[in-house]
């Protein structure tokens, strides 16, 4: 059998979407008999993650450069392939350097010229984003496009509640306490609304946010969701911290009130909003989140506008990227 290794990272400040996406990838190359094995930094909720999913993975030491950490999973797990999914960027050296001991593949946010010495480049969100030297390359086997977004597929439908509640993520870590914010000023709203709050693993102060709600039947609070398009199939808008879960909000149609947490996110959401798929609110540190409820209600006053936003939503997004980009993947293992 052949084996990848996924070079991931995950924390506080990062949150869980970029390893979600990888145990996606994961699970799929499992289907088609190619294991999977994990290189993380030290986390326990990610290790607790990893072992739930019942999936190998080592923890980088830390006196050692990543590149020895990676060499010594290949030579020892016969490593076909290395995925790498960071958000730090990385020199030209390193990229050359693994291509002598495996095929690489990449998956990014940003257009570094490093990359290019990958052999599979993938930038799974809207090609609006990147420029036009890019798009134009040809030189290179890069997958650009929210047609390769990675979602997690693989979920049950259940009934959370009626389609008619508002559902609000800020994504695994929520560093800037947006959650509590949001549930401050919609609390002061006299209006009968369901609003359901996921808290991300990696929240700080949870005790905090589910006492803020303990008496308010309004809202309700979940915890340890591994995949929100269940509880997005049965809501009727989300307002979200703009990223994989934004895409999984294309996907299934459900229109979204965003913002966002970085420089390369706010990008990607201005080049998304003129589709009229989204609402974009802007960088959070200029958001008035005191403004966040009544936009929503109005939203929810005007059928016909979330009808539009859904609809072009599914359009951009139809929710196989996972399976196309593994395909590639597979495809490129195979090569010669």
């Amino acid at each position: 059998m052949k084996n990848v290794l996924f070079v991931v990272d995950a924390s506080n400040r990062l949150g869980m979407g970029h390893v979600s996406r990888c145990l996606e990838i994961s699970r799929l190359l499992r289907n088609k008999k190619i294991n999977s094995h994990f290189l993380i930094n030290r986390n326990n909720k990610i290790i607790e993650l990893l072992s739930q999913k019942k999936t190998q993975f080592s923890i980088l030491f830390e006196h050692q450069t990543i590149f020895s950490n990676i060499r010594t999973i290949c030579i020892k797990k016969k490593i076909s392939c290395i995925i790498i999914d960071l958000r730090k960027k990385l020199s030209k050296e390193f990229f050359m350097k693994l291509r002598e001991i495996s095929k690489t593949v990449i998956i990014v946010n940003n257009t570094s010229k490093n990359i290019f010495n990958s052999d599979l480049i993938i930038f799974p969100e809207i090609k609006e984003q990147y420029t036009s030297k890019l798009l134009k390359n040809k030189s290179k086997n890069i997958l650009i496009g929210a047609k390769y977004a990675i979602l997690n597929n693989n979920y049950e439908q259940k009934t959370i509640q009626k389609k008619d509640s508002i559902l609000i993520s800020m994504g695994g870590s929520d560093k800037s306490n947006i959650t509590e914010k949001l549930i401050t000023e919609f609390k002061k709203s006299d209006c009968n609304f369901k609003v359901n709050v996921v808290i991300g693993k990696f929240f700080s102060n949870p005790k905090k946010i589910i006492a803020k709600v303990s008496n308010d039947k309004r809202f309700t609070i979940i915890k340890d969701v591994n995949n929100l398009i269940p509880l997005m199939h049965n809501a009727k808008i989300g307002i979200f911290m703009f990223g994989i879960t934004t895409y999984e909000a294309l996907s299934v149609g459900l229109p979204a009130i965003v913002m966002t947490h970085s420089k390369e996110n706010d990008i990607a959401a201005k080049k998304l909003s003129p589709y009229d798929c989204i609402y974009y609110l802007g960088y959070f540190n200029s958001v008035n989140v005191k403004k966040v409820p009544a936009i929503t209600f109005s939203l929810l006053k005007n059928p016909k506008t979330l009808k539009k936003m859904g609809k072009n939503g599914g359009e951009i997004v139809d929710g196989k990227g996972s399976l196309r980009v593994t395909n590639n993947i597979i495809k490129l293992i195979k090569s010669k």
